[in-house]
Formats: structure tokens, C-alpha cells, sequence
């Protein structure tokens, strides 16, 4: 097994002078570590466990299918509740 040190972090402000974290939903869509994509398995209380075969060229990293990232440590690269919205917008015409 491998193990993933992470150093990005996406932070929105919501209030001046205190910043929250944008967590994921199962389903959406993460980078971390220098490029590396999957898509949210579960969502923890501090971290989301992470689908990595989602990535064309998962099989020549040689890496493990599932691996846990921090949510200090993705991007939320696309959001199920994106669509969601989508949906919805496209149903009220």
C-alpha cells in the first residue's frame, strides 16, 4: 500500500476572518497530490476514501484503487450538486 502526503487546500471564506473548508459528497470528483483525480466513496468526519481508477493512466502509476485524503488536502474538481442543480434548473423551464 502506498501512503500520499498532501499539501493542498481549498479554504471559502464566509464570514471575514473565518474560513471553512468546501468538503466533497460522494461522487464528486477530487484532485490532490500533485494531479492525482478519483471520485468520492464515502465521506468520513475528516477525511473521504477515494475511487482511483477513475484516472486514465491509474494502471501505470501502479498505485492502490482506493486510497483516504484529508479534506484539507483535495479539490473539489466537479460536484455531484452541480448537476443537481443543473437538473433542476432544466425542469423549471
Amino acid at each position: 500500500m502506498h501512503t500520499f502526503f498532501f499539501s493542498k487546500i481549498v479554504a471559502t471564506p464566509k464570514i471575514e476572518g473565518v474560513i471553512t473548508m468546501a468538503k466533497a459528497h460522494v461522487g464528486d470528483i477530487i484532485e490532490f497530490k500533485d494531479g492525482l483525480t478519483g471520485i468520492v466513496e464515502k465521506l468520513n468526519e475528516n477525511s473521504v476514501i477515494v475511487d482511483l481508477t477513475y484516472m486514465e493512466n491509474f494502471k501505470d502509476l501502479g498505485i492502490e484503487e482506493k486510497t483516504v485524503v484529508n479534506h484539507k488536502n483535495y479539490q473539489i474538481i466537479h460536484s455531484v450538486e452541480e448537476d443537481h442543480d443543473a437538473d433542476e434548473e432544466e425542469n423549471e423551464e
